[in-house]
């Protein structure tokens, strides 16, 4: 797993999103053979999938975003009242 330029927090957390997400792949999907599922540095924010070795490779790259993107959010989440129609 990548460590240079990361906390030790943002490692766990990805290592914990990393593992729901392979959790939730395998509870959504039959899949008629296994498959692996590998995160690492890419150099670019993507993900690919390689069919003779039945593996999705997820690059940390893509996670950042993904982070990035769920943190924005969440900020935005916490400075926007709901409206009422929204809330059930």
């Amino acid at each position: 797993m990548r460590k240079v330029g990361c906390s030790l927090n943002a490692v766990l957390v990805l290592d914990l999103v990393i593992e729901d997400a392979v959790r939730r792949i395998r509870n959504r999907f039959a899949l008629p053979e296994p498959l692996s599922i590998v995160a690492r540095s890419c150099r670019k924010p993507t993900a690919l999938w390689d069919p003779a070795r039945r593996t999705i490779t997820i690059c940390y790259e893509l996670f950042d975003i993904y982070y990035l993107l769920a943190i924005n959010s969440g900020a935005k989440a916490r400075d926007t009242p709901l409206k009422e129609e929204g809330v059930k």
